[in-house]
């Protein structure tokens, strides 16, 4: 029913036939012609989707193009990516004040992802004075939508701040979206007992996840972990060593002194050896 009204020229459901070859299908030749019937007339929604299209294959003019034509209609997402289109200089000059206020825009119609980015700006000063206080503000109202960076960058801040409660509360909330970060840093809290109490074997449980995902940081956990033979698992060196070596190839400069350690045990071990094979 759908392809028939879309057939029949209806913008509306162009739009969504354009959106369900997008999502559900993975049919983007599909997905384009549909958006772009709808988008030539006038659908706000296949005008944001067509500035997609052209700004994965890199044609920023003409992204900018269509979330413009979109922006102008009040689209908050097409807002959104204009704002960032202006913070990262693609298509045009960098300029944070521009930047600023299409995500001002967005963020007026509720947009989790430009109130973030608000966030950001005034977090590391992009265009604006370093501000902790407005950066927070605007991470909590995208947090409370579930944005699970906000969250996570809300878990940081408390963290800094020493109340552990509050930053365990946020790591939890991003961790429970599949945020690797965030499952690393609640991880390492529930090993620790920051901000309530311990649960060793959960700890480990995530740490795993976040480490076979690439993160250093639960990687050089993982590595204590088995080298020390905490949170119920038994001493294994050659477990302990694996984890050392993958935080240290990830850049995690603090697995490079145990790894020496080990090396310099492993030579004296040898050394031992031959002295007591020459007796």
């Amino acid at each position: 029913m759908l392809k028939a009204w879309a057939e029949a020229g209806d913008a509306t459901a162009q739009c969504k036939l354009g959106t369900h070859y997008f999502f559900c299908i993975n049919n983007f030749t599909e997905s384009f012609r549909w958006h772009r019937l709808a988008a030539e007339q006038g659908d706000v929604g296949g005008m944001f989707y067509m500035g997609v299209y052209a700004y994965h294959d890199e044609n920023y003019m003409e992204a900018l193009h269509w979330y413009r034509l979109a922006a102008e209609q009040g689209d908050e997402f097409s807002q959104n990516n204009i704002g960032n289109m202006y913070q990262e200089g693609n298509g045009v000059p960098v300029d944070y004040s521009e930047a600023m206020r299409y995500f001002r825009m967005a963020a007026e119609k509720n947009d989790a992802l430009a109130q973030f980015n608000i966030g950001i700006m005034y977090y590391w000063g992009y265009g604006v004075d370093v501000d902790h206080i407005e950066s927070r503000k605007w991470f909590f109202l995208s947090a409370k939508q579930g944005h699970h960076e906000a969250q996570y960058s809300l878990g940081i801040m408390y963290g800094r701040e020493g109340n552990y409660a509050e930053s365990r509360y946020w790591h939890q909330l991003a961790a429970e979206q599949g945020n690797i970060y965030a499952i690393s840093r609640y991880g390492q809290m529930l090993l620790c007992g920051y901000g309530g109490c311990k649960d060793e074997k959960k700890a480990t449980s995530l740490l795993t996840e976040a480490a076979s995902c690439g993160n250093s940081e639960a990687q050089l956990l993982l590595g204590v972990v088995y080298e020390t033979g905490t949170c119920g698992k038994t001493r294994n060196i050659r477990l302990s060593r694996k984890w050392y070596k993958l935080a240290a190839k990830n850049g995690d400069k603090r697995a490079v002194k145990p790894l020496k350690q080990y090396r310099a045990t492993r030579h004296r071990r040898r050394d031992h050896h031959k002295r007591r094979t020459r007796q």
